[in-house]
């Protein structure tokens, strides 16, 4: 018979293991902002485990752009071999994308037999963008880094049929990071110095140092963004454009610029597809 003791013990153990999967499982009442910063604080720690000590990781990093307006990256990892721009993804499901496309698909099982499909944009292009960014910000400082991007699915999805590699690009779920780390940090020498881990950390710290009212305007940039009318069925942003002949001629619509290979169209007052 165990004694009281290991009895006590056991329960200890159970609840501290209990404690680290319920910190990292994304709660599923959660709303999506927290889900996001669930999966990207699992996407950090695992990076802080994996890289050479004298690594800097920054998170939430506001650059700023040409047009004055920021973009936001979910991670930096500044490294001997150069800096992991992280694209972080929480989500379950199946992941349906490819390079080209400007939305990916999320697919969810339901209880009635049949899958929900969201998209979502293309991480690829998302990722690509905060690069172009990055890069440029860092040369107005004379930094010209290797800079590694890498797009981590940190929920429990499974990637269908998504490339493992685009350009310039690796694609992973946080299961396999381990090994893309791995691999960057093995084809890629050491180049930047503690000194220069420290310069490029310390040019980054107002991006990640942001004040509340630089990420308000932020919020509202990407909200303005978001309500900018897209087609339905491929992602693109739809325009205006007037009706020549029909019933209809004159009327002014939102229209696919795909067309023909789209051919959706919808009023201006509404959302409805015609």
């Amino acid at each position: 018979m165990p004694t009281l003791a290991a009895l006590a013990a056991l329960i200890c153990a159970l609840i501290l293991i209990a404690a680290i999967h319920a910190r990292k499982r994304p709660r599923p009442d959660a709303p999506p902002e927290q889900k996001g910063a669930d999966g990207e604080e699992r996407v950090a720690q695992t990076l802080a485990d994996l890289l050479p000590p004298e690594s800097v990781i920054l998170r939430n990093l506001l650059i700023p752009k040409p047009d004055r307006t920021t973009s936001e990256i979910d991670l930096l990892a500044i490294t001997p071999n150069g800096l992991l721009l992280v694209e972080s993804k929480n989500l379950a499901g199946w992941i349906f994308g490819d390079t080209a496309s400007e939305h990916w698909t999320q697919t969810l099982p339901t209880r009635a037999g049949h899958a929900e499909k969201y998209p979502f944009l293309n991480p690829i292009r998302q990722n690509a963008a905060h690069l172009r960014h990055l890069r440029r910000h860092l040369a107005e400082h004379g930094h010209r880094p290797p800079i590694h991007p890498i797009i981590v699915f940190a929920g429990t999805a499974h990637l269908k049929s998504t490339p493992p590699y685009a350009p310039g690009h690796a694609i992973t779920t946080i299961r396999h990071l381990t090994h893309v780390i791995a691999a960057i940090l093995a084809t890629h020498p050491e180049t930047l110095r503690p000194e220069d881990i420290a310069a490029i950390a310390q040019t980054l710290a107002p991006a990640a140092n942001a004040t509340p009212e630089d990420r308000a305007r932020h919020i509202a940039q990407t909200q303005a963004q978001a309500a900018t009318p897209r087609c339905p069925r491929c992602g693109a942003i739809l325009i205006q454009r007037t009706a020549t002949k029909g019933p209809n001629a004159g009327q002014t619509f939102l229209a696919c610029p795909r067309y023909p290979h789209c051919r959706h169209t919808q009023p201006l007052a509404d959302d409805t597809a015609q």
